[in-house]
């Protein structure tokens, strides 16, 4: 169980790495792509349709898998006041308790979000003169759970590390 556990949070940080250099990309190519709208629009008179349905959809990618990387990273909002004061036994039963809630979060997340955004090709458009379905924003949301999904599944290692992590700050 504990090699399986370490073998999937080594699967996981190679994730985040990759989600890592997407999400950097995804900022370089959503500030590439302003500019260039910002320069048509001022300097040339002449604004470009395209520029704000595509950075919406960027947008959406970055500020998601944004999440996921601070999940992984343990930077999420905590209320961690009131639990750093309790044993440490009751510290592990309320961060597993945590857990187990966020992974029933993303699982609904990750169940109701994969139609919702299947089926979301054919209902509105981010833009109409491109025809871009609404559906490439909204995978971003299933997509982001399912990798959060996959951070969350070594929670044995999870619990430990977040508790040493404490151990270090208290020293």
């Amino acid at each position: 169980m504990q090699n399986l556990t370490k073998r999937i949070d080594y699967f996981s940080t190679r994730l985040n790495i990759y989600i890592y250099k997407i999400t950097g990309l995804l900022i370089l190519v959503q500030f590439g792509i302003v500019l260039y709208g910002v320069f048509f629009r001022y300097f040339l008179n002449n604004p470009l349709s395209w520029v704000l349905p595509i950075s919406r959809i960027i947008l959406v990618w970055t500020g998601l898998l944004g999440i996921s990387i601070a999940f992984k990273e343990g930077e999420h909002v905590a209320l961690e006041g009131f639990v750093s004061n309790l044993p440490v036994v009751i510290q592990k039963i309320i961060l597993f308790f945590n857990y187990i809630l966020i992974i029933i979060y993303l699982f609904v997340l990750v169940w109701k979000g994969f139609p919702i955004a299947l089926h979301s090709t054919q209902l509105i458009m981010i833009s109409e003169k491109l025809q871009i379905p609404l559906s490439w924003s909204m995978m971003a949301v299933p997509v982001s759970a399912t990798i959060n999904l996959i951070h969350l599944l070594p929670i044995p290692l999870l619990i430990q590390k977040k508790l040493e992590e404490k151990e270090r700050i208290k020293e």
